[in-house]
């Protein structure tokens, strides 16, 4: 018996390729597919696949089943999924999150991105709008000292969406700061 492989990499070859499949399966559903439609697409993509890419589709799908259903019923464009999921990353982001004076997972990287969220999320009203909600993400950059305004805009450019989603559907910022790879999702 062969192990299943994990499925982990980040900005490696797992990138294009989980942007390539998530393209490809979002080819297989149409504008109209049911919630349960989608879920029965996601159940045997692997069997489309050769052979030999069966064990890591299918430990793929263990692993982020949930994930791409829930990408795939919002309409999520794949390269935010496969970001979501710590496949892809920016090399720009790595690269400027790297040289910053702080590190990622359990370093302070973590309670600053909560603190973050938490600052935008009390600028955002109880009954905002999407677009109101747009707009204060669009312009959180300029309440920060402009020596931080470059890590800033990265971050907006690659996690906008996602930070935007979070917030209107109110969800805690250490859930958003888990998902985007700057804390632990213990």
């Amino acid at each position: 018996v062969v192990a299943a492989p994990k499925v982990e990499a980040v900005g490696g070859l797992m990138c294009p390729e989980c942007e390539y499949a998530m393209s490809y399966i979002e080819g297989l559903v149409t504008s109209n597919s049911t919630e349960a439609q989608i879920v029965a697409v996601v159940e045997k993509v692997c069997t489309y696949l050769p052979h030999a890419l069966a064990p890591l589709c299918n430990t793929f799908i263990e692993q982020y089943g949930p994930q791409l259903i829930n990408f795939l019923v919002n309409k999520e464009p794949p390269a935010q999924f496969c970001g979501q999921i710590g496949l892809c990353k920016s090399q720009k982001m790595v690269e400027m999150l790297e040289s910053a004076p702080f590190q990622k997972v359990g370093g302070l990287m973590c309670p600053v991105c909560e603190y973050a969220m938490s600052f935008v999320e009390s600028l955002v009203t109880a009954n905002s709008t999407e677009a109101q909600i747009v707009a204060v993400v669009d312009k959180v950059c300029t309440y920060l000292p402009t020596s931080l305004a470059p890590l800033c805009d990265t971050f907006i450019q690659e996690y906008g969406p996602q930070l935007i989603n979070f917030l209107v559907n109110k969800e805690p910022p250490n859930k958003f700061c888990a998902q985007v790879g700057l804390c632990s999702s213990n």
